[in-house]
């Protein structure tokens, strides 16, 4: 394991499937940070709008896209140059977003005003404003691409969108606040972090029902499912580690040490390292595969 220094209350990751880039979303420092993994060396500070939050890789690699928390807007990135080459203006406060599968749509959630942008990345317009539940904060899509879960921190429910009309087929309550929500890679499942609960809701999909739950002391937030193996990687915030989940019977089976406040994880598409924010620690722990 290793530490790069990112600056500003980094908030979340995004590899490059390629592993060769990782992208750092600074809050306080309103720019994205770019880490080239070969020598761990920061090679670009993108100046986006105000507060970005959240950074999503469309799966070819070809852009990325930033959630700007305070402007309400997404910056465009363009890996090739890390230039800016659009800026689109969604709703209030958005925080994070996902991409479906074909990277033809990027859904972001907008916490101060209730709703889901829908981005078409084609020509980066909006093409639904869906609303949804009390601050909305996580968002994942089915490996399928036929569904976007989101958490809804503060009605405790995660909302299902349907891809094919955006209309919301299903509200399931949760036992708390959902922060962050992510697919297990087969789509079987959806994990729903608890941040002030110490838990995780584990969500079927096939039912749209909570089947379970995890224990995870110090408020889990970002969730990520390491690709090639059967592990979900949480960032426990305030206990400063990663609890590694065995996604098959949803058990911890590890705890790993990183820097202060881990906050978001992304791996590239081989899994072969796993990257943390350290908000507190203004940086980025590097995990090796299991």
């Amino acid at each position: 394991m290793g530490t790069i220094a990112v600056g500003g209350d980094p908030t979340n990751v995004a590899c490059t499937p390629s592993g060769d880039y990782i992208y750092v979303a600074n809050e306080t420092d309103d720019r994205v940070t770019v880490v080239r993994t070969s020598d761990r060396t920061v090679v670009a500070r993108v100046p986006c709008g105000d507060s970005p939050w959240e950074v999503c890789c469309l799966p070819n690699g070809s852009y990325v896209y930033a959630s700007n928390l305070g402007s309400s807007s997404m910056s465009v990135i363009r890996t090739s140059d890390n230039q800016v080459v659009a800026t689109v203006p969604i709703g209030s406060g958005p925080c994070l977003a996902d991409a479906t599968p074909d990277g033809a749509f990027v859904y972001v959630t907008n916490s101060a005003s209730n709703s889901v942008s829908v981005i078409r990345t084609a020509d980066n317009h909006v093409v639904a404003t869906v609303p949804v539940g009390s601050s909305p904060r996580g968002a994942t899509c089915l490996p399928g691409g036929d569904f976007v879960y989101i958490g809804n921190r503060s009605s405790n429910s995660v909302s299902v969108i349907r891809t094919s009309d955006n209309q919301v087929v299903a509200t399931i309550p949760v036992a708390g606040g959902a922060h962050r929500v992510r697919a297990t890679l087969d789509g079987a499942y959806v994990y729903a972090s608890l941040y002030g609960m110490d838990r995780i809701d584990v969500i079927s999909t096939a039912t749209n029902t909570v089947v379970g739950s995890i224990a995870l002391p110090g408020n889990p937030v970002g969730v990520w499912m390491l690709p090639g193996t059967a592990y979900a990687y949480v960032c426990c915030v305030t206990s400063n580690n990663i609890a590694v989940v065995r996604t098959t019977d949803h058990t911890v089976v590890a705890t790993i040490p990183v820097g202060s406040a881990p906050w978001g994880d992304a791996s590239d598409a081989s899994g072969t390292y796993l990257y943390t924010s350290d908000r507190y620690s203004h940086s980025l722990s590097i995990i090796g595969r299991r």
